[in-house]
C-alpha cells in the first residue's frame, strides 16, 4: 500500500484529499503545516507527497527545497497559485507535478498513477544483485548462496530483497513489514515469523547474514574484507 503524505493547511480540503486516497485503496498522512510535514518526511516512510504552498511554519518552496535535499520521494504540488513562470521554477527545483486548484478528484488520481509508475520504474532494482553471499536474481524472484538455489516464499523473498537493495541500512518492522505485505502495519507476530523462517533457510545453505538491531528492526551484517598479510 502506497503512503502519501497530504501536506494542505485547510482542513476541508485536506480531509477530501485523505478520503478521496482511502477510497482508492492508498494510505493518507494528513499534515497541516510545514514543519509537520518535515518531519513526517524524515521519521517515515512516504511513497508520494501532495503539497500546497500556502503553509504556516514552512512554505511549500521551503519543504520542497528541504525535501530534496536528502529525498527523490515524488512530489506534486497543489496550489491555486496560477503563475506560468512559478510553475517552471518550482518543476526546476525538483518538483514532479503541478496542479492547480480548484482540482477535478479524477485529475489528482491519474497523475498520482504517473507520478507512482515513474517512481517505480526509476527506481528499478538491478536484474541481478550480488551481497554478502548472495545472488538474487529480481527478474525471476529467486535467490542463491554460492549457487545453491534457496526455496523462499513470495513474502520472504521480498524481506530479502529488501534488505539486499539496501545492506548498510536497519530497517524497522513496519518498514519491512509494508515492503513486503502493501498493508499497514499492526503487529510484528507475522513479520516474525517469516524473518524466522527466512533464517532458516539461508543458514541451511551457509548464508548466517540477517542481524536483529534490538528495539529496532532488522538488517544485513557487516560483510567481514580480509586483508592481505604481509
Amino acid at each position: 500500500m502506497y503512503h502519501i503524505l497530504v501536506v494542505e493547511d485547510d482542513q476541508e480540503i485536506n480531509r477530501l484529499l485523505c478520503r478521496l486516497l482511502e477510497q482508492n485503496n492508498y494510505c493518507p498522512i494528513p499534515a497541516l503545516n510545514g514543519l509537520e510535514a518535515l518531519q513526517t518526511v524524515e521519521q517515515e516512510t512516504v511513497d508520494l507527497i501532495l503539497l500546497d504552498l500556502m503553509l504556516p511554519g514552512l512554505h511549500g518552496e521551503q519543504l520542497l527545497a528541504e525535501i530534496r535535499r536528502a529525498s527523490t520521494v515524488p512530489v506534486i504540488i497543489v496550489s491555486a497559485k496560477t503563475n506560468m513562470e512559478g510553475k517552471v521554477e518550482l518543476l526546476r527545483q525538483g518538483a514532479d507535478d503541478y496542479i492547480t486548484k480548484p482540482f477535478h478528484t479524477g485529475e489528482v488520481l491519474a497523475r498520482i498513477q504517473v507520478c507512482l509508475r515513474r517512481a517505480l520504474r526509476d527506481n528499478a532494482p538491478p536484474a541481478v544483485l550480488h551481497t554478502h553471499g548472495l545472488t538474487l536474481d529480481t527478474c525471476a524472484k529467486a535467490a542463491s548462496v554460492e549457487g545453491h538455489t534457496v526455496p523462499l516464499t513470495a513474502k520472504e523473498y521480498k524481506l530479502l530483497e529488501t534488505l539486499a537493495l539496501n545492506p548498510h541500512m536497519t530497517f524497522s518492522k513496519r518498514q519491512l513489514f509494508e515492503a513486503a505485505w502493501h498493508e499497514p502495519y499492526l503487529n510484528g507476530d507475522a513479520l516474525n515469523t517469516h524473518i524466522s523462517n527466512l533464517r532458516k533457510k539461508l543458514k541451511a545453505k551457509g548464508a548466517d547474514c540477517i542481524e536483529t538491531i534490538f528495539g529496532i528492526g532488522y538488517k544485513l551484517r557487516e560483510e567481514e574484507h580480509h586483508g592481505n598479510g604481509i
